[in-house]
């Protein structure tokens, strides 16, 4: 009925699943009656979620596309990627082994399969030496290696998350301030950098309504303001002939 409906606390309804929502709206719908706010909320949660996640499917695409063009990677910093790369790989992981419904943390899968291939582009146009693209996939295999043998231990994930916030911040800073000691922005894409600004913000959103962990708002939070700081730099910097991606 309505009035149960309405009486059910938004908590709840952000952790139901998709389907539930819908046949509750579709009750309401039905039957005539105005739909409770925690269910139009709950479905603007999940459809913003869905949203971030679909774009992120496409979100470094521009920048893949503006490497490959140019056949060059200039200004672009190896550590940020690499960095970005570790960050995503433990944010996936922690919110799949909490059972997070996958519209919370989809993009991390997309991000972290599309930024392995910007790596490989840039090691390849940078003309990286081998051992210095060796020593970071060694590592991150030992990495990713070592929490499989030991279970994907839910302690050591939590704590290895609650620092993915600082770790985004530090990988954003090698590419800061390569733009500000170059006073330009190389190859980096307009469009890419503005996505993951849009993208941040968003979760901002979904992650304050689903009552997620303080460091998961806090990294977003962290993300908008460093992504604001590369959208700016491409701004100032960019050259007198602009490129389209």
């Amino acid at each position: 009925s309505s009035s149960s409906s309405t009486g059910t606390s938004t908590s709840m309804l952000n952790a139901s699943p998709l389907i539930v929502l819908l046949s509750l709206l579709w009750e309401h719908i039905i039957s005539l009656s105005l739909p409770p706010p925690p269910l139009l909320l709950a479905l603007s949660v999940r459809f913003l979620g869905y949203g971030v996640v679909f774009g992120s499917l496409v979100v470094k695409v521009p920048q893949l596309i503006r490497v490959y063009r140019a056949k060059s990677a200039k200004g672009l910093a190896l550590t940020t990627f690499e960095l970005e790369t570790v960050g995503y790989t433990v944010a996936a992981l922690h919110s799949f082994h909490l059972n997070m419904p996958f519209s919370a943390y989809g993009e991390c899968l997309f991000l972290l399969v599309q930024d392995a291939i910007l790596l490989v582009m840039l090691y390849t146009y940078q003309k990286t030496p081998t051992t210095r693209i060796l020593a970071p996939c060694a590592l991150y295999a030992a990495f990713v290696g070592a929490l499989a043998l030991a279970g994907w231990p839910m302690h050591v994930l939590a704590t290895m998350h609650a620092s993915t916030s600082a770790l985004f911040v530090a990988a954003r800073v090698p590419q800061i301030v390569t733009n500000a000691k170059q006073k330009s922005t190389g190859e980096l894409s307009l469009i890419s950098v503005a996505l993951n600004w849009l993208g941040n913000l968003a979760r901002i959103f979904t992650t304050m309504q689903s009552q997620a962990a303080a460091s998961v708002l806090v990294g977003h939070v962290l993300g908008t303001m460093c992504n604001g700081v590369l959208l700016a730099q491409i701004l100032l910097f960019k050259p007198k002939k602009k490129k389209a991606l």
